[in-house]
């Protein structure tokens, strides 16, 4: 197992060689320069100042963009890409280990009122004109479709079977009936596992989580960074954890946090209707497993806690 710190994170490969893991580390280095919200000479950043006018970004910059604005209008604004000054305003200014005192974060925040098309798109020369009330927030999904894009690299240069794990985005790869064992954690109980997951083939599988990245402000309200887009506050479903399985782990990703804002009932329903063959399980904030019971991808091996209910998703 190689382990290192990027991206805000602690990243996690399986199966690499020491040649592979070098690209790993130089590759998510690469990464976190590009789309950082933190450091003021990244690309974002730069893409973010320039707001209202055209920008020529990068080819991974447009492509990973362009992906999540894809996803914001399938998810119909579920998943949001473009909430960074919501996300600044209740606080969550940097990087989550480096956050002041939470006597600056304000009380109420107002979310702001974008249009149908927040970013507009040009092909031809890659540039991309965000609205000039939008700010630009990849959090997960830039590590998600990072561990997804070295999984596709590693590939084609002959690696056949191995794992990378971003801070609980993992893509997992190797042939079919070749079967890889995932353990998530109890959001209640860190490092103690819930439930082991058998990938079978290549897959890629998602974990968002309520309790990890939390704060009170002076008034004693509580925050996560996990922000629902229509009410411009942190997330208050039922639900604590989530993790979804998908052919695709930007997808996961992208689903995972959707159905955590949802709840545990109507977010499995949505999910069954708009990606059926996704796998999910949740954690309830009362410590209920909760399943769509989908197992073309995904078997629960084990609950530890007992109990598992399969009636959300009706």
């Amino acid at each position: 197992m190689h382990t290192f710190e990027a991206m805000n994170t602690t990243v996690v490969t399986l199966g690499l060689s020491p040649l592979h893991q070098n690209k790993a580390e130089k590759w998510f280095a690469f990464a976190e320069q590009t789309f950082s919200r933190f450091r003021p000479n990244s690309e974002l950043s730069w893409l973010n100042r320039m707001a209202g006018r055209s920008f020529l970004a990068s080819p991974l910059m447009y492509e990973l963009l362009s992906e999540a604005d894809r996803c914001y209008h399938k998810t119909g604004g579920l998943f949001n890409p473009y909430m960074g000054k919501i996300i600044a305003q209740i606080g969550y200014r940097e990087s989550f280990d480096r956050l002041p005192s939470p006597n600056a974060v304000r009380a109420q925040v107002t979310a702001p009122k974008l249009p149908k098309n927040p970013a507009c798109f040009q092909p031809d020369n890659s540039s991309i004109t965000l609205h000039q009330d939008a700010e630009v927030d990849l959090g997960g999904i830039a590590k998600g479709w990072s561990a997804h894009r070295l999984a596709e690299m590693l590939q084609r240069e002959g690696v056949s079977r191995g794992a990378v794990n971003a801070g609980g985005d993992i893509a997992v790869w190797g042939k079919e009936n070749e079967h890889l064992q995932v353990e998530v954690d109890d959001p209640f109980h860190p490092g103690q596992t819930r439930l082991t997951l058998r990938i079978n083939g290549s897959a890629g599988v998602a974990t968002s989580s309520v309790m990890k990245r939390r704060w009170t402000n002076q008034h004693g309200q509580e925050y996560n960074h996990i922000i629902n887009p229509w009410s411009g506050t942190s997330s208050r479903s039922d639900l604590a954890q989530v993790t979804v399985t998908a052919p695709d782990l930007v997808q996961a990703e992208v689903y995972a946090k959707s159905v955590l804002m949802l709840g545990a009932k109507a977010g499995l329903d949505w999910l069954s209707d708009v990606q059926p063959g996704f796998g999910v399980a949740g954690i309830t904030t009362e410590g209920r497993l909760v399943t769509n019971g989908v197992l073309q991808t995904i078997s629960v091996l084990s609950d530890q806690n007992g109990g598992v209910d399969h009636e959300c998703a009706s």
